[in-house]
């Protein structure tokens, strides 16, 4: 069982109480000077309350500024002033108190700005300063009034930019600075009042980009900086304004991507920097902020790959990191957000293939890798998501075969693998989809030997292992998903070898290619390729139609193939001016409805022109019709020959019929065409495949006169649309129902049938379908 990596220490128990301890001092003796102001002056505020310490103030106010500067800087054996005595040991209104009489004497010009500044920076035995004791032992309040009374005279120039930076970098002898106090001590506002200070100094430029860094990189002894003790200590809320400020002046130019670089990854003595404190807290909303940092400033240029590899491999003393915190300290939706994360940088390339493998391989003390703990630990959901991921950078070449197969069977040092948790500890259809992972391993490995065989120029290696791949088995029982990502890359190889070859290899490749048998894992790679790389004769290209259409449909590579069908007809549309036959541009259209081709208007474009003008139009007339507003009737015939695609498709016999009826341009015909076939349809009335492109006389209907129409209500609907909008009343629509409820009663013919729906459908619009006018002939209808 794994030890999970522990949350981080910001700073030792030990350490701050400590620092707690060390800065406050038994309270000195009584003075035996009682003599001296000064020492009087520490009396009054030391055993004195807290009424009399606030009248001592008030006649501090008016003294002499010689002497006012003697009382406030005097410092006993403690080394404490006035000023630090009153911080630590005064209530709010006192310190307030305080604070007023030093910027009343600095107004007055009773300090000069040395001395305010040494007032500030007097430090005791053990370091600790005014705004040292006030960030520790005072409230929210008085902290801010003195943050606010430092904002004020360094906006004023009464002090310089050295100063200020002074008061805020400097330390305890524990390493403290003011900063660190407020982020340990004080609450969620009091510190983003601080950062708040911090940001306002660096836009008005009161603070260099150095200073800053200098300040947010300052520690303690224990190694904790400000960052890091506000990402312990502090809320979510406040850990996001603290990450948004670097992100800021990041933005503005106030921070480098380097400085940026080095305030994230350094540590204090654990090993543990800022965002391994961060993800180890458990808290879902800071986690993800700091990721969309990193996220934030890698689309920006603002992080190169490896400062971003830097970040996410380092390690503590345990060897975790802060992948390995999210697996096993983060909810389920911020596991995969850090995988997205990873996935997106290396799709972008802001992570190379090696930089993953390091990332991914990385084992803690206990030989754990973050793989191991999502599938220790994780949901089934989340572990589905990094082994996608893990599939994913395979397929795109992003992984090696080799660098997966070290990641899936890598052992901690239990001898525990990924696999192996995920067989014990994961369901079913997860462990499944780990053991197809595993299936394409030995395939992938064999494409990219073959690939390194063609780099290489070993032609005759490389197309003996080609062609075994060619003729691998499609019983691997893997997703189908999987088995297009294999063919993509088989057809890839297929095409980099074709290019590598001369004509006569062409020759034989192609040959051998028609030859691939459909038992094999990559039949339609084969058939896609012929369609790719060669211009076929029509022999050879009726050949791959028929292939293709007596794929089933529920084949995994049955819509790429009628996608590569289609492009086929597309560039012989595009590469000649001579007039396509109905039967041409059937072929198109048929796998184009297949697989939704973006070129589909225009082919309907095209044979609705042939229909009506006998003419295709050209290519450029079709497409150009599609910008423009269609009339009613024409959409109408778009409609019918839509339709009429669809059913013949998988009708061989009624393909040849509707290529006829094309061909003899009536509207009639073409009209009783398609009630024959919505109304009478018979799936079961069809002519084996190999006679798809044989032409022979058939009648136009077959009926078979006994037979009732059933008809569903999306054909009723269908019908309907055919109807012209301005004659879509309930008469109309009604007659449809009343006629066809005739026909079954045996009260008209078929002829009676199909005359009076014409009738229906032509009514108020003779042009329904445009031909009238254009064309005339002495076919008569079919139904007369």
């Amino acid at each position: 069982m794994p030890i999970l990596p522990s949350p981080p220490n910001t700073a030792s128990s030990s350490s701050v109480s400590g620092i707690s301890i060390e800065l406050m001092p038994i309270l000195p003796s009584p003075p035996n000077t009682a003599s001296s102001s000064s020492v009087f002056g520490i009396s009054s505020v030391c055993y004195r309350d807290a009424t009399a310490t606030r009248e001592y103030l008030k006649q501090l106010e008016n003294k002499p500024k010689e002497q006012l500067m003697a009382l406030l800087t005097y410092q006993n054996k403690e080394g404490e002033s006035v000023g630090m005595i009153i911080a630590r040991h005064r209530h709010a209104t006192t310190t307030q108190a305080y604070l007023q009489l030093l910027e009343n004497a600095f107004k007055n010009k009773k300090l000069t700005s040395e001395q305010f500044t040494t007032l500030l920076t007097q430090q005791n035995k053990e370091g600790g300063s005014i705004g040292m004791f006030i960030a520790c032992h005072q409230d929210a309040a008085t902290i801010q009034a003195y943050l606010q009374l430092l904002k004020n005279v360094l906006e004023n120039g009464k002090l310089t930019l050295e100063q200020f930076t002074t008061f805020l970098m400097q330390q305890s002898k524990e390493g403290w600075s003011v900063g660190m106090f407020i982020a340990h001590h004080q609450d969620g506002t009091t510190i983003q009042a601080y950062l708040q200070l911090l940001e306002k100094m660096i836009e008005n430029g009161k603070l260099t980009s150095e200073q800053l860094t200098t300040l947010l990189m300052q520690q303690d002894k224990e190694g904790a900086s400000i960052g890091m003790f506000i990402a312990g200590h502090q809320d979510a809320a406040t850990t996001r304004v603290y990450l948004q400020m670097l992100e800021n002046a990041l933005e503005n130019g106030k921070l480098t991507s380097k400085q940026l670089t080095t305030i994230l990854v350094q540590e204090n003595k654990n090993g543990e920097s800022i965002g391994m404190i961060i993800v180890a807290k458990k808290d879902n909303a800071r986690t993800q902020a700091y990721l969309q940092l990193l996220k934030n400033a890698l689309e920006n240029g603002k992080l190169t790959s490896e400062q971003f590899r830097m970040l996410l491999v380092q390690q503590n003393k345990e060897g975790a990191s802060i992948g390995m915190f999210i697996a096993g300290h983060q909810d389920a939706a911020t596991t995969p957000a850090y995988l997205q994360l990873l996935e997106n940088a290396l799709k972008k390339e802001n992570l190379t293939s090696e930089q993953l493998a390091i990332l991914l391989t990385k084992q803690n003390t206990d030989g754990w890798s973050i793989g191991m703990i999502i599938a220790f630990n994780k949901d089934a959901a989340t572990t589905r998501v990094y082994l996608q991921m893990l599939e994913n950078a395979l397929e795109n070449g992003k992984l090696t075969s080799e660098q997966l197969t070290i990641l899936l069977t890598q052992q901690n040092n239990n001898g525990w693998s990924v696999g192996m948790f995920i067989a014990h500890h994961q369901d079913k259809t997860t462990d499944q989809q780990c053991q197809n992972l595993k299936k394409i391993i030995p395939l992938i490995e064999k494409i990219e030997k073959t690939s390194s065989l063609l780099e290489s120029l070993k032609l005759e290696e490389a197309i003996g292992e080609l062609k075994n791949l060619l003729l691998f088995k499609n019983d691997i029982g893997i997703t189908d998903s999987q088995k297009i990502s294999l063919n993509k890359k088989i057809r890839n190889l297929i095409s980099d070898f074709n290019s590598r070859i001369s004509e006569q290899k062409t020759a034989e490749f192609f040959e051998f290619l028609t030859k691939v048998p459909d038992t094999s894992l990559f039949y339609i790679s084969a058939l896609i390729s012929q369609l790719n790389l060669w211009t076929l004769d029509s022999t050879a290209l009726n050949t791959v139609f028929l292939k293709l259409h007596m794929l089933p449909k529920t084949s995994f590579g049955y819509k790429e193939g009628q996608l590569a069908l289609a492009t086929y007809y597309v560039s012989l549309f595009s590469q000649t001016e001579k007039m396509f036959t109905a039967s041409e541009l059937l072929v198109f259209l048929i796998p184009a409805e297949r697989c939704e081709h973006p070129m589909l208007g225009m082919g309907y474009n095209m044979l609705r022109n042939y229909f009506i003008e006998g003419n295709t139009a050209a290519v450029q007339g079709a497409t150009s019709s599609l910008a423009s507003q269609e009339a009613a009737p024409d959409i109408i015939l778009k409609k019918v020959l839509k339709s009429l695609v669809l059913l013949v498709s998988n009708d061989l016999s009624a393909f040849r019929t509707l290529e006829g009826v094309l061909n003899q341009h009536r509207k009639d015909n073409l009209l009783d065409f398609y009630l024959e076939k919505t109304l009478f349809n018979d799936s079961s009335e069809t002519e084996n495949t190999s006679n798809f492109f044989k032409s022979s006389p058939l009648s136009l209907f077959p009926t078979n006169k006994s037979k009732k129409i059933h008809i569903t209500s999306e054909q009723l609907q269908e019908l309907e649309s055919l109807i012209p909008s301005n004659q879509q009343h309930n008469d109309v629509k009604e007659s449809i129902a009343v006629l066809i409820n005739e026909f079954n009663k045996g009260s008209i013919t078929k002829e009676n049938l199909f005359e009076k729906l014409r009738n229906s459908i032509n009514e108020g619009n003779p042009d329904y379908l445009f031909v009238g006018r254009a064309m005339t002939s002495s076919v008569p209808s079919a139904s007369q």
